[in-house]
C-alpha cells in the first residue's frame, strides 16, 4: 500500500533502529518505528482489508545521554565538597563517545545506521584545582595579592587529592590600617 501511494520513504523509519557500538550492532526497538492497523501493533507485511485504519508512529529521537542510560554506562562521576561554606558536586566526564572521529556532548542526537565508538577516559583522583571549573573566585580589592589554599583546615596544594565530604577554602591576607600586619579573612 505504501509503495502504491508513493509513501515508500515511511518504510524506512519502521525499519528497526540499528547503531553499531565499538564495531558491534545494537538494537533498539524502543527507538524504532511502529506500524499500527485498527489499533494494534502489526508488522509491515501484514494483510490489509478495505476499511482498516493504519497508523505509523516515526522513530523516536536518541541523545546520547539516552543511549547511555539504555546500556548502564556512566557519563560522569562526582563527589560532594563545601567550598568557601558551601555545598558544590564535582562532576566530569569519565566516558567519550565519538561519531566518525568527533567528539559528542550527552545532547547530541545519533541516528539509525550511526557507528558510535565509546572510549573510557583515563580515570584520576580529583585534585583542589577541580573547584576551578565549577566556581569563580576573584580576588578582593583589599587583599595583598597572595593567597592560602586550605583543605579541612590544613594549608595544601593546587594538586593535592580530595574526598568527597572535604572543606576547602581559599583564604586572602588583607592589609588593614596601612599596617604590615596581615589578617586573613574568608571571601
Amino acid at each position: 500500500i505504501l509503495i502504491n501511494l508513493n509513501l515508500d520513504n515511511l518504510l524506512n523509519d519502521l525499519k528497526p533502529f540499528r547503531i553499531s557500538i565499538n564495531e558491534k550492532d545494537t538494537f533498539l526497538p524502543r527507538h524504532s518505528g511502529k506500524l499500527y492497523k485498527n489499533g494494534l501493533e502489526v508488522n509491515c507485511h501484514s494483510l490489509v482489508d478495505d476499511g482498516d485504519n493504519l497508523q505509523i508512529e516515526k522513530r523516536s529521537t536518541l541523545t546520547v545521554k539516552e543511549l547511555a542510560e539504555i546500556k548502564q554506562l556512566a557519563l560522569q562521576e562526582s563527589i560532594p565538597v563545601i567550598f568557601n561554606g558551601k555545598k558544590i558536586e564535582l562532576t566530569r566526564g569519565i566516558l567519550e563517545f565519538q561519531r566518525e572521529g568527533a567528539v559528542l556532548s550527552e545532547d547530541d542526537v545519533i541516528s539509525a545506521g550511526d557507528a558510535i565508538t565509546i572510549l573510557q577516559k583515563p580515570r584520576s583522583a580529583f585534585i583542589f584545582q577541580d573547584i576551578f571549573s565549577h566556581v569563580n573566585v576573584d580576588m578582593p580589592a583589599s587583599s595583598s595579592g597572595g593567597f592560602l589554599l586550605l583543605k579541612n583546615g590544613e594549608k595544601t596544594s593546587f594538586h593535592e587529592s580530595i574526598e568527597p565530604g572535604d572543606k576547602l577554602k581559599i583564604v586572602w591576607p588583607s592589609i588593614t590600617n596601612k599596617q604590615s600586619t596581615i589578617k586573613y579573612t574568608k571571601n
